[in-house]
């Protein structure tokens, strides 16, 4: 918006004005990232919940991986 403002396309008043909203845009957009974040954690761990009720501990756990087969 600078640079607009600085070829004369637009004022510096509106320069500034848009520099401002694109600022509160990024803003407010993080903070909408981080409230769906907080839903994705609950779900997550209500759904490791009801797996450790149902079967008393979580798929997969203490099981080993299997060796790789050597390439070739």
């Amino acid at each position: 918006f600078l640079a607009l403002s600085a070829l004369g396309w637009i004022t510096a008043i509106v320069a500034a004005v848009l520099h401002l909203v694109s600022g509160l845009v990024v803003v407010f957009n993080s903070a909408r990232l981080v409230r769906a974040g907080e839903h994705i954690e609950f779900a997550e761990s209500a759904e490791l919940e009801k797996l450790k009720n149902l079967e008393g501990t979580v798929p997969n756990s203490g099981i080993p991986r299997p060796a790789l087969a050597p390439a070739g």
